[in-house]
């Protein structure tokens, strides 16, 4: 049985895919969380494929953007840096269109 996801990013989300182990080449949906939402991306010095999402509403009333986490998202990403790089990237378009 294999346990493996598939992160996709488009023009505004990020979503989370799960094989289905039965049926090859199927699988499904397990999240489908807008980029804009996304507060920070974090990982381990010890292991920097382990990549954590936070997830909330930068437009929240608290201080911190810790206090504002609604999900948290772990992924253990393969070639991380260059996922990671590209998921930002797409975050800032997606941020900057808001602004516009």
């Amino acid at each position: 049985m294999c346990g493996c996801s598939r992160l996709c990013i488009s023009e505004s989300h990020l979503i989370v895919l799960r094989d289905i182990a039965h049926e090859k080449g199927i699988a499904s949906v397990q999240a489908r969380r807008p980029l804009s939402t996304i507060l920070k991306i974090t990982s381990k010095k010890r292991h920097p494929e382990f990549i954590t999402f936070s997830y909330g509403s930068s437009n929240s009333q608290f201080a911190s953007a810790d206090d504002g986490v609604s999900a948290v998202d772990r992924f253990i990403i393969p070639q991380a840096g260059d996922a990671t790089k590209c998921i930002k990237q797409q975050i800032i378009k997606v941020l900057e269109a808001l602004e516009t």
